[in-house]
């Protein structure tokens, strides 16, 4: 019969970095959203994401001081954050700031969801910092975080090591469990509601 040859999943050393491949099979790997919405549903569960992440950001030392530094802009509502966050971005650009991106999903490649100064981040780029941040949670004796989750804390993690001077932020379900709460004092909020939407218990607004 057919043989199906499976790609073989890269561990961790510290010896390289990870190739784009590489970190692409290893993303494979990690739990995605619906799992995690299911845990999500206890009346406590946005106490809990909080710990969780202030735990993997405290691992990467990325702490609160960093985050306000990156004035973040945080979008959320219904239809149209995507949209919200590209103008955002193409007017602070044009104003001459160093910008950082963070959106959902992607369209093409994973790295369109975190862009510097408008243009994805580099696949070798990627690749090396993905390879930092699971090294360093993996250090810390931490579980692999959900996959929005890790994309989250990865793209503030490069925000701060490129020093921009303003990063967009667009949340990914929304509403309290969203991981990109952990922003305590974003720089502007930004709220983009289709009221012909019937609200849902994901988009919070």
């Amino acid at each position: 019969g057919l043989k199906v040859q499976m790609a073989v999943v890269p561990q961790w050393t510290a010896a390289r970095p990870w190739s784009f491949a590489e970190a692409l099979r290893v993303l494979r790997t990690v739990p995605v959203q619906p799992q995690v919405l299911k845990r999500d549903r206890r009346p406590d569960s946005h106490l809990v994401l909080r710990r969780e992440m202030d735990a993997y950001l405290d691992c990467l030392r990325v702490s609160q001081a960093d985050l306000k530094s990156l004035k973040v802009i945080h979008v959320t509502g219904t239809k149209g954050k995507g949209s919200t966050c590209a103008f955002a971005e193409n007017l602070l650009r044009r104003h001459g700031a160093a910008t950082g991106f963070f959106s959902s999903p992607h369209l093409i490649s994973i790295t369109e969801r975190i862009r510097l100064n408008g243009a994805s981040i580099d696949d070798d780029e990627f690749a090396k910092y993905l390879w930092v941040v699971w090294g360093k949670i993996k250090a810390c004796g931490l579980p692999v975080p959900s996959f929005f989750r890790l994309m989250t804390m990865l793209s503030l993690y490069v925000f701060k090591k490129k020093k921009v001077d303003v990063a967009v932020v667009e949340v990914g379900i929304g509403g309290k469990n969203d991981a990109t709460n952990i922003v305590d004092n974003p720089s502007a909020c930004a709220v983009r509601v289709a009221f012909k939407m019937f609200p849902t218990p994901l988009v919070n607004c």
